[in-house]
């Protein structure tokens, strides 16, 4: 490489740490959205269920 400035920079990993704990961020609350949905969809056709009963 020509250019001292690019080298650092390509060297430099000070900012791989925080992309890695935002990608986990997304999967967590991907993860929680998914479970929470499946979630809400039972308690809604449970509450369905109850209502037709009446």
């Amino acid at each position: 490489m020509r250019h001292p400035e690019l080298r650092q920079r390509v060297a430099d990993d000070r900012g791989i740490s925080s992309i890695e704990y935002g990608l986990m961020a997304v999967g967590v609350v991907f993860g929680l959205a998914l479970v929470v949905g499946g979630v809400g969809a039972a308690v809604a056709a449970m509450f369905d269920e109850i209502t037709a009963a009446f």
